[in-house]
């Protein structure tokens, strides 16, 4: 009698629970990229990859419901022993899988280029090159692993139906070949924008952040080659006892598949949590409160109510910056720098009444009284723009 150390049980668990983490986290950076209009192709792959791995989801799903994988031959019915619907729902799972990968890959490469478009240096130029390099081996590679999952054998039902008359590829040989590619294009990925990242970190201390979501990649380059160590090294159970005994592989590869999208999604994703941190936490931020006091001050508030209004005054304080950035500073350093000349800007205007002979003068006296940022330089600016 075999010993049940795992059951159809946790291969659910697994598929629901962290494909309902990755999917909110999903959705969480597509309302993120929408709202600060950033959508661009890397998220419309990546939304591929989701459903790609929502179908993959569901085949486990099903295998586990339907057809009782997870148990023991002797606890199967033997009309579903005998059902070919599993096989042909792995089959297709596999089919999948090679779609899954490749687009969230895809999904880096693509922000990768997007982020390297507007900057110039050597550096960045090689970054583009290997970027697009990358992008051509992965869709070659994966192009190749579609088609010869899809054709494996000849003809094609024989995947699901092996006693019919025919032929299939080495599929160990297949697979080796996939892993050891599988695993190059994922460490190509990791590591593609490293180089240009460490050369900003010390100009912007939040670059070591996103390094830091970079790397996570790594988990998921851990779990494939996990994955592949078990499909290598198979348990003897998955010969005699094969709805029970690939469990464990099944399981990997659903941490796997997660892993990828959720790795895609996070390296995105540092101002949507810091944006959510901040508005979750406004007084803790800008009063400088104490945590007790902003825990019984949140007993008072929604948090929802809290999210909107925190956000309002983000977004009005950013407009408030940019105004005093782009227009206050430029109207005073123009007052001190060429009187004569805004006067003579004035005049042409025809708003020579509007602005007083001495403006210049004025501008400097304030200047030296510590109020060149107050209203009258502001006018001067808007004259000008007038």
């Amino acid at each position: 009698m075999v010993e049940l150390r795992y059951s159809g049980a946790t291969l659910a668990t697994t598929v629901l629970v962290l494909g309902g983490f990755t999917l909110v986290i999903f959705i969480l950076r597509l309302w993120f990229r929408i709202s600060r209009r950033k959508y661009d192709a890397s998220d419309t792959v990546l939304l591929a990859a989701v459903v790609c791995g929502i179908i993959q989801s569901a085949v486990y799903l099903i295998l586990v419901f339907d057809f009782d994988h997870g148990k023991l031959k002797a606890d199967i019915p033997v009309s579903i022993r005998k059902s070919k619907w599993p096989s042909k729902l792995l089959f297709i799972n596999q089919v999948i899988f090679k779609l899954t990968t490749p687009l969230c890959k895809l999904s880096l490469c693509l922000l990768y280029r997007t982020v390297c478009a507007t900057s110039t240096g050597r550096m960045i130029e090689r970054t583009r090159i290997a970027i697009w390099a990358t992008i051509a081996l992965i869709v070659g590679v994966y192009t190749s692993a579609l088609l010869v999952s899809i054709f494996q054998c000849q003809p094609i039902r024989k995947t699901w139906e092996p006693k019919t008359p025919g032929s299939c590829v080495d599929l160990t040989q297949f697979r080796y070949s996939t892993a050891f590619l599988n695993v190059i294009t994922s460490v190509m990925v990791i590591t593609l924008p490293i180089p240009v990242l460490l050369k900003l970190k010390q100009q912007r201390p939040e670059i070591k952040q996103l390094i830091g979501l970079i790397l996570l990649g790594l988990l998921h380059t851990s779990l494939t080659i996990a994955r592949f160590v078990i499909m290598f090294y198979p348990d003897p159970l998955t010969v005699s006892e094969p709805q029970y005994g690939w469990i464990p592989g099944w399981s990997l590869a659903v941490g796997e598949m997660d892993a990828n999208i959720l790795f895609a999604t996070l390296v995105v994703m540092r101002p949507a949590f810091q944006a959510v941190y901040h508005a979750l936490c406004p007084r803790h931020r800008h009063s400088g409160k104490g945590l007790d006091s902003s825990r019984a001050d949140s007993v008072m508030d929604s948090a929802i109510g809290r999210f909107r209004d925190a956000w309002e005054r983000r977004n009005r304080k950013r407009v408030s910056e940019t105004y005093i950035l782009e227009s206050t500073e430029f109207s005073v350093l123009e007052s001190i720098a060429e009187p004569e000349r805004l006067a003579k800007t004035v005049t042409r205007t025809g708003q020579r009444s509007s602005m007083p002979e001495s403006g210049g003068a004025d501008v400097m006296s304030q200047m030296e009284r510590g109020e060149a940022l107050k209203e009258p330089s502001v006018n001067v600016k808007s004259e000008i723009v007038a």
